[in-house]
């Protein structure tokens, strides 16, 4: 069993096992950009990618890939249909 996750990094259970006091600063940080886009939306009844990316301070690949995972899991809706300029909502 190794103690590094995918990235090479050390893994929580290197921090469990230490010594010495854990530098917290080390522990890789869960994503954020769901969480953000959760509260965005909430606030907003449409939401563009450029929109989401001004108002969670993630890039713009992160927001999309995060729409896109939303909506394979039937959380959000595209709502124009279209490649370009599209618009998405919160499922009901």
């Amino acid at each position: 069993m190794t103690n590094s996750n995918v990235s090479g990094k050390p893994g929580l259970v290197h921090f469990i096992n230490k010594p010495e006091p854990i530098n917290w600063s080390e522990i890789p940080r869960p994503p954020l950009t769901p969480h953000a886009l959760r509260a965005v939306l909430t606030e907003w009844p449409l939401l563009s990618a450029p929109m989401a990316e001004a108002l969670t301070g993630a890039s713009r690949a992160a927001v999309q890939r995060n729409l896109a995972w939303m909506e394979e899991k039937g959380l959000v809706r595209e709502m124009t249909g279209q490649g370009r300029y599209r618009m998405w909502r919160v499922t009901s």
